[in-house]
């Protein structure tokens, strides 16, 4: 049920939401609105909530500590922590800078002004990482009818791109950094011949290595499909076959498991063995992964790539492909 009323000299509609509680709202001042036009607003409100339901609470938005509560319950089984902590502080400064206000009180001038307060007070790369959560707390509301417009689809949330050359290894240092491994060169040969992620590495299975099949089978084992947990098959490089073949003899269940134990400090035995072959250059589990993917895309499609090092074309091209210093001499 839907009425019009009136509050002074403001006209007003009324009505009851899902949950049965009542909500009002204002149409105007009556200096501007007839009782006609007010009247014809209310049908039209009438119409809007029949063939519309949900725009009954829509209109009575949720304040922002509401909508976190409710954002987090929605999204907590597909947030890993990491994303959930960068996403809670995007929550406290929205509170810090509007206050605890209704959503559909935010506008996209205060959201252009949002964005100028977070760059008087952390990095370009910092404010964008939260102007992008911010855009997707607010479109969350905006799919379950909370809000009409998403206030920062307009704010820029992508940093300028930084021309910054990565350091690519050629195969040459990279065989010799695996040569010098010791006891963690099945982990370096995995990072460098099959351009795993460092975590990929650890958590690999013997059962997933199929050798007479050249593949790696990676598995997605947080339970949720994300961007970097889908499961893959990888090609395993001749080279790597044969680190393989020599530790499959003696190994259990889990792969290597007895020489995982130390893998955080995996850094301090790069840094060591990049300086032990000769390399000036930091070398990181990223230098060993960009360089993979540089490698297989002077020998293969670059869809084939993508499926072996499990990002998109899009990916490859703007964070890793770079020009070997090999194909200019």
């Amino acid at each position: 049920m839907i009425r019009l009323s009136s509050n002074g000299d403001y006209w007003q509609v009324g009505w009851t939401d899902s949950r049965g509680k009542r909500r009002r709202k204002s149409l105007g001042h009556k200096r501007h609105l007839s009782k006609r036009g007010a009247e014809a607003r209310v049908q039209e409100l009438a119409i809007e909530f029949e063939l519309y339901p949900r725009l009954t609470d829509m209109l009575s938005s949720p304040k922002l500590s509401e909508w976190k509560t409710q954002y987090f319950i929605r999204r907590d089984s597909a947030l890993q922590p990491s994303t959930k902590a960068i996403q809670q502080q995007t929550f406290s400064l929205l509170t810090e800078y509007f206050g605890d206000r209704a959503l559909d009180c935010f506008s996209r001038v205060g959201a252009a002004d949002f964005r100028l307060w977070l760059a008087g007070k952390m990095s370009e790369s910092t404010v964008c990482k939260h102007i992008r959560v911010a855009k997707v707390i607010f479109s969350w509301a905006l799919k379950e009818d909370r809000l009409k417009f998403n206030p920062f689809d307009h704010v820029s949330g992508t940093a300028p791109t930084r021309d910054v050359e990565h350091r690519i290894l050629s195969e040459e240092e990279g065989r010799a950094i695996v040569d010098e491994a010791g006891a963690y060169k099945s982990l370096v040969g995995l990072l460098f011949y099959a351009g795993l992620r460092k975590m990929e590495a650890f958590n690999l299975k013997w059962g997933d290595v199929d050798l007479p099949g050249g593949k790696i089978t990676i598995r997605n084992r947080v339970g949720h499909v994300t961007s970097k947990s889908k499961t893959r098959v990888v090609r395993i490089e001749p080279e790597l076959k044969d680190i393989l073949s020599r530790d499959l003899a003696v190994a259990d269940d889990d792969f290597c498991s007895a020489m995982w134990y130390k893998h955080n400090m995996i850094l301090k035995v790069l840094d060591s063995i990049r300086k032990q072959v000769g390399i000036t250059d930091k070398i990181t589990c990223q230098t060993f992964r960009r360089t993979r993917d540089v490698l297989w895309h002077q020998s293969y499609p670059s869809y084939v790539v993508a499926k072996w090092m499990g990002h998109s074309e899009a990916v490859s091209r703007k964070h890793y492909l770079e020009v070997p210093a090999d194909l200019y001499k």
